[in-house]
């Protein structure tokens, strides 16, 4: 009897040890991860009467992330970039507290915006060239505010966010909000959808519309199209932009990838005028080239780079470029 009573006891402490040992391995431990991811280029100038060969750095990114409980986490990114002066100015690009459990995300601080990482993460080449929304000042890639995301199903997504307006470069505020709101559908295979709203109220309404549609052929190849509209741009009545971007890239092997991609920019004609009121910077992009991948977070691509103005008078801009992306 007092056998059989000794094997129970040490059979109950065996497991009482394993159960504790279980809880201590999913206790869970804070950690960070410092990083970062610099933009640099060489490019040749080739519109003038003789070429302009030019060095630059135009963008460095120095972030460092925390995660400080199981759902609770912070960002913190800093973004050296070159002004129209050619001067570096630092901004701080994220300050963000996160919140993530099961289908809902939280976000409060210098948040990232939906809708620009989207369209950015799917076109793949932000260190040659911006998304249209950024290259054309029609948004901002970053803002004060907050932004909620909850997956209705594990195929279809919402975005709401509310923020300042003025962009992570501009830390004043006025009494106003840009609000908007979006959906994500991936249902089909390979097909990603996005469509997105923005409403921002000053001395007149400028609303915000633009729509996306990706497709992945596998790990060979991905195309992408997206439309752009904003109306009463810079709260200015009837002055409204319009525009396309379309892309597509193709895997040759592991190490190169050829792309290109057509932007088109537009704006309406007002009454009694003979030209759009944005005429002097409509036109047409034209991008091409091929990216070398010579090992993990390192990139290098060849590329030309064009711009049409939709004013004949204007030159045509032409630019070859040598650009290289590096990340740690």
């Amino acid at each position: 009897m007092k056998k059989n009573v000794l094997i129970v006891l040490c059979l109950i402490f065996t497991y009482s040890v394993k159960a504790q040992n279980q809880v201590e391995e999913k206790k869970f431990i804070p950690s960070g991860t410092a990083y970062a991811k610099i933009y640099s280029n060489f490019n040749i100038s080739i519109q003038n009467p003789e070429p302009i060969y030019k060095f630059e750095l135009t963008r460095a990114y120095f972030g460092y992330k925390y995660q400080m409980s199981e759902f609770l986490s912070a960002n913190v990114c800093l973004d050296a970039g070159k002004t129209t002066s050619l001067e570096q100015i630092v901004y701080f690009k994220y300050a963000a507290l996160v919140y993530q459990k099961n289908k809902l995300n939280l976000t409060f601080g210098l948040i990232g915006l939906e809708h620009f990482y989207q369209q950015e993460k799917f076109w793949g080449y932000r260190y040659i060239y911006k998304s249209f929304l950024d290259q054309n000042g029609l948004s901002h890639s970053a803002d004060l505010g907050a932004t909620v995301k909850y997956k209705i199903t594990p195929k279809i997504k919402f975005d709401a966010t509310v923020r300042n307006g003025e962009g992570y470069k501009n830390m004043a505020s006025d009494n106003t909000l840009r609000a908007g709101a979006g959906f994500t559908i991936e249902s089909i295979k390979n097909v990603i959808v996005k469509a997105y709203y923005d409403i921002y109220q000053k001395s007149e309404t400028q609303s915000m519309i633009t729509g996306f549609v990706g497709y992945k052929f596998e790990e060979k190849a991905r195309i992408g199209v997206e439309y752009n509209m904003i109306l009463n741009n810079c709260f200015k009545a009837s002055n409204d932009l319009q525009g396309i971007s379309a892309f597509a890239t193709y895997s040759i092997s592991k190490k190169f990838e050829i792309f290109g991609r057509y932007d088109k920019l537009f704006s309406n004609t007002m009454s009694e005028q003979n030209n759009p009121w944005n005429y002097s910077k409509d036109g047409s992009t034209i991008i091409g080239g091929i990216q070398f991948n010579p090992m993990k977070h390192v990139n290098i691509a060849l590329n030309y780079q064009g711009y049409i103005f939709d004013d004949s008078k204007k030159e045509r801009v032409n630019n070859v470029f040598v650009n290289f992306e590096y990340a740690f």
